[in-house]
């Protein structure tokens, strides 16, 4: 889906959606660090504490580059984007658009995890096993992607519209993630799935 997808990488983008991020500056690739881990360790090379503790300063950069209304937007995205499981396709937009809308008009969605009381990172290290992608990687991603969404909130319940059919069902078209998000995917298919499995 174009915009918001994830529910990509950070919380909502890579392990599901904390405490503040451990440092700031550049990394050699010029993305600001989002974590205090060396950006050229390969993300299955973490420890158990590595990996939960990376998921969550992904996820406080996130949090912490959106605004309450935005994340409330985000959390109605996420929520409206279960009318995939509708039975067709015609269904399945209508549905989105109501769920969507529904969830803007209400003070339900006002947080990405609202109502959420498990640990989305518990899962980190198996989620980069056999990862070859670097931290770096992710964090170029995370920070290419936050930008990225940030361009398409405000604009209402437009991506119920990427609803495709597909052999597999009713899904999101997903064609143009930034750039650094592709080819982190293309590396680790496994990390890149959001929590709620899309």
């Amino acid at each position: 889906m174009k915009g918001i997808h994830r529910a990509a990488i950070s919380g909502v983008l890579i392990l599901g959606v904390c405490a503040a991020c451990n440092s700031s500056g550049s990394d050699p690739t010029g993305a600001t660090n989002i974590t205090a881990l060396d950006s050229g360790r390969q993300l299955s090379s973490l420890s158990d504490t590595e990996a939960t503790g990376y998921c969550h300063d992904l996820q406080n950069y996130f949090t912490s580059s959106l605004s309450p209304g935005e994340m409330k937007e985000v959390g109605c995205v996420i929520v409206a984007s279960f009318a995939q499981l509708a039975p067709d396709l015609q269904t399945a937009r209508s549905e989105c658009v109501q769920i969507y809308d529904a969830c803007v008009a209400s003070d339900a969605g006002s947080t990405l995890d609202a109502g959420s009381s498990s640990d989305t990172c518990a899962t980190a290290k198996s989620s980069f096993a056999n990862c070859p992608a670097t931290v770096g990687e992710v964090n170029a991603c995370e920070i290419d992607e936050v930008a990225y969404e940030k361009n398409f909130l405000g604009k209402g319940s437009f991506f119920c519209q990427e609803l495709v059919a597909t052999d597999a069902g009713i899904a999101y078209e997903q064609t143009d993630l930034p750039a650094s998000c592709v080819s982190l995917q293309a590396k680790c298919p496994n990390a890149m799935k959001p929590a709620n499995g899309k």
